[in-house]
């Protein structure tokens, strides 16, 4: 058999199949939280957004490999968004808006938002049409008997752009697969059982950014941190108290206040376990580290030579813009 031919089939093959796979594995394991919200969480990972808009991402990446593998073979006819009747193009729009503001619905900087919400609509309306056919129309028989039946008088030179999505198509699968393989592993070793615990706990498992400074915004994500109803319930510090900006169960903003000394502290969080119960015991959560650095790491001193003020305000420009990113990851 030629391996030319072998190897799209393969990608196709594989794209296919481990796109499916994440899909339901997110479908399952929402179903089973919708039935049993309290005793059956498969991945409490899930109730993070972030970590369901890399799922989602790792499968239209997978499936989007596929589909390109599958034009390039001519084993799929791409559908154009264009060319659509009015109601598919409807269709394609709505979904891809919903799914462009599921992608950016912590995203809290308006101009920026409205900006990626065009964008990410308009790229999914063109991929969307493409990627369902992909799905509608991939046939394992189909494929395997195109393979076998494929000789070396019919075959097209493989030409370097071709080479080029075989090799992306490998490591987006390899990638995917790992990823299967990481979960299924964190079952076997018992890591989603110790996360379910956790999740019945106060717990901060992430602080974005780990390096701020004075005034910077701050955003803990974790569990059970309850709805600030309760004026026992705070953000402590190793220098104090820490007013918040916005508190729901999983996710608290804050920004770094004054008092706060430079340097390496930690943060921590302390509720209530029967927020407006008076009697109630108090409990705390882990401590997180955080560094606050001097305000003038981003920003001129009056003394500064104008290279350096280039380079403070570079960074400055580099830090909003991871600040940005790391509200819409999070």
């Amino acid at each position: 058999m030629n391996t030319s031919i072998r190897l799209p089939v393969v990608f196709i093959f594989s794209s296919y199949y481990l796109s499916l796979a994440v899909l339901l594995y997110l479908l399952i394991a929402q179903l089973v939280h919708l039935f049993a919200p309290a005793d059956a969480i498969l991945d409490p990972k899930l109730q993070d957004n972030s970590y369901v808009r890399f799922l989602f991402t790792l499968a239209f990446s997978t499936a989007g490999v596929g589909s390109i593998t599958a034009i390039t073979q001519g084993y799929l006819k791409p559908i154009s968004f264009l060319k659509q009747a009015m109601r598919e193009k409807t269709s394609s729009l709505t979904i891809a808006f919903f799914l462009s503001n599921f992608y950016l619905a912590d995203l809290s900087h308006p101009t920026s938002k409205l900006v990626a919400i065009v964008g990410i609509t308009l790229f999914f309306a063109f991929i969307l049409p493409t990627i369902i056919e992909f799905y509608a129309t991939t046939n394992t028989k189909h494929l395997l008997t195109k393979m076998i039946s494929y000789t070396m008088e019919n075959r097209k030179p493989h030409s370097r752009t071709i080479l080029l999505i075989h090799i992306c198509s490998m490591i987006v699968i390899l990638f995917s697969f790992f990823t299967v393989i990481h979960i299924l592993r964190m079952y076997a070793t018992g890591k989603i059982a110790i996360e379910n615990q956790l999740r019945t706990t106060l717990y901060i498992h992430t602080i974005f950014p780990r390096k701020t400074t004075h005034a910077g915004m701050v955003r803990m994500k974790g569990y059970n941190f309850g709805w600030h109803s309760d004026n026992r319930s705070r953000i402590m510090s190793s220098d104090g108290e820490i007013p918040s900006h916005l508190w729901t169960d999983t996710s608290i903003d804050f920004e770094v206040p004054l008092h706060i000394k430079e340097g390496l502290r930690s943060v921590w969080l302390e509720r209530p376990i029967d927020e407006g119960n008076s009697t109630s015991m108090v409990v705390t959560s882990n401590k997180v580290p955080l560094t606050v650095a001097s305000r003038f790491i981003f920003y001129p001193e009056p003394y500064d030579s104008i290279s350096t003020k280039i380079v403070k305000r570079f960074k400055l420009y580099i830090n909003t813009y991871m600040q940005i990113i790391g509200q819409f990851l999070l």
